[in-house]
């Protein structure tokens, strides 16, 4: 007689998942729109079969309401809210696993500035004296404002509706008309 034996070759998991890349980074606007895609990490395994699979997390805790991890795919998109004047910059890891070995690579994503803030002056009122039949000119006072935003975002511009105060660039009060009674 003649018997048939059949072998069945199991491959081992024998490598570890590889990132195609050193890091990766992305820019997103402040008011970014919930699952606005920021970027698709991803790595490969030499293994065949189930040991070749991977799959992606975010490594750490308290990001996972702010940036998510499609397991499968790699990609990594928003699911929170951002605001760049509270924080600008998020430096996390993503794994990627075979079930039995692991790979880290460093993520990046830059938050960029919108104009979401108005200016406020330094003060709620300013009070200041001026002499009668003052000469037109600086009179010695300046209010301040600032922005919270960064850049041409943060650029303040005074103006003053009166025929006889004006204001500069610098927010110095200037005399323009006559104090003549």
């Amino acid at each position: 007689g003649t018997s048939h034996v059949s072998i069945k070759i199991i491959s081992a998991n024998e490598h570890g998942p590889v990132f195609v890349r050193d890091n990766y980074t992305a820019s997103v606007m402040e008011d970014a729109s919930f699952g606005q895609s920021l970027f698709q990490v991803s790595a490969s395994d030499a293994d065949f079969g189930n040991g070749g699979q991977v799959t992606y997390t975010i490594a750490g805790s308290g990001l996972d309401t702010l940036f998510r991890v499609d397991p499968t795919t790699g990609r990594v998109s928003l699911i929170g809210s951002l605001d760049r004047e509270s924080k600008s910059l998020y430096s996390f890891a993503i794994n990627a696993s075979d079930g039995v070995y692991q790979a880290s690579v460093g993520a990046t994503v830059v938050v960029l500035d919108v104009n979401d803030n108005n200016p406020k002056f330094d003060k709620s009122e300013y009070s200041h004296s001026v002499k009668e039949g003052s000469s037109p000119g600086p009179i010695g006072f300046t209010a301040t404002c600032s922005d919270s935003d960064e850049g041409g975002n943060a650029v303040v511009t005074y103006n003053v509706t009166s025929a006889i105060f004006g204001v500069n660039a610098s927010g110095s009060v200037i005399l323009v008309g006559s104090l003549d009674a």
